[in-house]
């Protein structure tokens, strides 16, 4: 009885051991189901990372064509305006020969009237200052 005994017992210790190298096994599959998955989380978030990369540098695409087609079309409007101003320019200078307006008669007689005596007095007080400094007094007509 003592071999069946042992031998049972064989048996039970066998048994045992394929028990704990099966739990064993089994640990060994889920450790690795576990980083399995902790890369498959991993990856994911990677990805979505990259995917809000790509739309943000998309939006700064599209923001910047925006902001470019702003000023193109500005800067047509602002040329149209240029244009037309540079139009208007040149029928104003076709139309008058001068770029000073026309005086009235009375006006320019007034104005001359006024030019004349100021260029008198100029002259008197160029005169009164040549005699002073050199001296020499000239005849003054009536």
């Amino acid at each position: 009885m003592n071999a069946e005994h042992e031998s049972r017992e064989v048996a039970e210790l066998e048994e045992e051991e394929r028990k704990r190298q099966a739990a064993d096994e089994l640990a060994r599959q889920q450790s690795e189901l576990e980083a399995e998955r902790v890369r498959s989380a991993e990856e994911k978030r990677a990805a979505e990372a990259k995917r809000v990369e790509e739309a943000k540098k998309e939006l700064e695409a599209r923001r910047a064509v925006a902001a470019w087609l702003d000023v193109h079309r500005l800067l047509k409007r602002t040329n149209a305006e240029a244009l037309e101003l540079m139009r208007q320019a040149q029928k104003i200078a076709c139309k008058q020969s001068s770029p000073i307006p026309p005086v009235p008669e009375a006006q320019r007689t007034r104005l001359f009237a006024l030019l004349a005596e100021f260029l008198d007095e100029a002259a008197v007080k160029f005169h009164s200052l040549l005699q002073k400094s050199t001296g020499v007094f000239f005849f003054r007509g009536l």
